[in-house]
């Protein structure tokens, strides 16, 4: 017997009548006629629900990267239920960007989209690609062979307050005026290194961090950092969390440049990390509908 094609069988269970209430779960827009959309037509890209592989929804030369899913777990109130429950939506959350990945590696541009955009049916995914193709199609052509690379620096508290020491003459003259003092003279001029030398670490660190971003962003078509990720309170401080939309040719020189920032940063106290390529969810805006 000759073995059906992927292709005919996603068709057939696209077109199946689903056995529960389900709706249409959106991950991300790419330009029809793609490698991406024919992974798509293929149904090898598996969704959020198992069985459930994406599909396009083709109109007006965009492509809709949809799966279906339960309305008793993605219809708001429930899906506001799951939002809130970590443990619980951390698995989904893996499949979603899984399988933005997948389409990332085959897609000239692509338009993400964030987590829990569900629509009703395909009329309504049309809809959408109708009303937004211009925005959507702008969006495709400044993405168009770019990445996302994400770079995070902590903040090692002990490490800087010890290059604080190393560089500032005045901390070194106030230790050596304490050493020389009387027990209260001393205990004073102890306060104020002190105090100063918390100063001068946090000079180092924002000059340094500068110096990251400055770097990074000149390798990089546009960058963006989130002020409310600096977290001063914890034992490694957050003191750096930025994105950068990074062309795809210019990957491994920017690769190389933040690991020669790691390398030289380190040792002062400041902790690089960077992650990716990611699609682009910095740069597109907050793109999330609802049923």
């Amino acid at each position: 017997m000759r073995g059906r094609s992927s292709t005919t069988v996603a068709r057939r269970r696209r077109d199946a009548p689903p056995t529960a209430p389900a709706l249409l779960y959106l991950y991300c827009v790419v330009e029809a006629g793609t490698g991406a959309e024919r992974v798509l037509a293929s149904g090898q890209v598996p969704g959020l629900e198992p069985g459930e592989a994406l599909f396009p929804i083709e109109h007006m030369g965009l492509a809709a990267a949809v799966s279906r899913v339960p309305a008793a777990t993605f219809q708001e109130e429930p899906l506001n239920a799951l939002l809130a429950d970590l443990p619980r939506l951390a698995p989904y959350a893996v499949r979603h960007e899984e399988a933005v990945r997948a389409l990332l590696a085959e897609a000239p541009a692509l338009v993400p989209m964030a987590f829990g955009t569900v629509y009703l049916d395909e009329r309504r995914v049309r809809g959408l690609l109708r009303e937004q193709a211009p925005e959507l199609r702008e969006l495709l052509a400044r993405l168009r062979g770019k990445q996302e690379w994400g770079v995070k620096v902590f903040r090692d508290t002990a490490r800087l307050l010890e290059a604080a020491d190393t560089t500032s003459p005045e901390l070194r003259q106030l230790a050596a005026e304490a050493a020389a003092a009387g027990p209260g003279r001393a205990y004073l001029l102890g306060k104020r290194r002190e105090r100063m030398r918390a100063t001068e670490a946090a000079r180092l660190a924002s000059e340094a961090i500068d110096g990251v971003v400055e770097r990074l962003a000149a390798l990089s078509d546009a960058a963006l950092s989130d002020p409310d990720a600096v977290d001063p309170s914890s034992d490694m401080p957050l003191g750096l969390k930025a994105a950068f939309l990074v062309a795809v040719e210019r990957a491994d020189t920017f690769r190389a440049a933040a690991e020669e920032l790691r390398t030289t940063n380190e040792p002062r106290g400041l902790n690089l990390e960077l992650s990716g390529p990611w699609a682009p969810y910095s740069f597109v805006g907050e793109r999330r509908g609802g049923a």
